[in-house]
């Protein structure tokens, strides 16, 4: 098969006729590929494992002391990052390449709730009868709570008048929530707006 004919069964072939095939180009390209394909062999540079160096991590030992007291006082992630000058990803990825730092974190949340309930305690066992009462209120609500009395004599019932008062306002919404508004009593005219 000659050019012609070659270029009407395929018209890549027609648009590639002024290029020459350059056969050590193509071998080029293939052991860049293959090159590409091979795992790198593991280079130890400044510490680095397969010469990695990148760029420092934010978390710092300075870093991770801020998060701590962060946590400690009661702060959430949002406020416990810009506290300590990383972002919410940073922070992230560090939890996730470290899952025991994220059972710290748990634990450092607590600390507020801790000390909280050591303060109440304390002042319970110096003998604060409000903060026991309050505490009782609390913890045990059906026995020591704020009961709520409910009177049960004086329930209201509407008489006939009323009720028939009351059915015809909500027919009356109804209808105006429909589009219709009320003429008489028999006729409704439709009055929503025609496309």
């Amino acid at each position: 098969m000659n050019k012609a004919q070659r270029a009407r069964i395929n018209p890549l072939f027609s648009m590639l006729q002024p290029y020459k095939y350059n056969p050590f180009r193509a071998m080029i390209i293939n052991e860049t590929i293959e090159s590409k394909r091979k795992p790198k062999e593991s280079k130890q540079k400044n510490g680095k494992v397969n010469g990695k160096a990148g760029r420092p991590t934010k978390m710092t030992a300075e870093t991770i002391s801020k998060l701590k007291y962060a946590y400690l006082i009661g702060c959430n992630d949002s406020m416990a990052c810009f506290y300590s000058g990383i972002s919410h990803n940073t922070l992230w990825e560090y939890k996730n390449r470290n899952p025991e730092f994220q059972d710290k974190i748990n634990g450092w949340k607590e600390n507020p709730k801790f000390q909280a309930l050591h303060t109440v305690i304390k002042s319970v066992k110096n003998g604060d009868t409000n903060t026991a009462k309050w505490l009782l209120e609390k913890l045990e609500p059906k026995q020591y709570g704020n009961k709520l009395q409910v009177d049960h004599d004086h329930i209201h019932k509407l008489d006939d008048y009323q009720l028939e008062q009351l059915e015809q306002q909500i027919l009356d919404q109804i209808a105006a929530a429909a589009g219709y508004i009320k003429l008489d009593d028999t006729q409704l005219i439709d009055v929503t707006p025609s496309e």
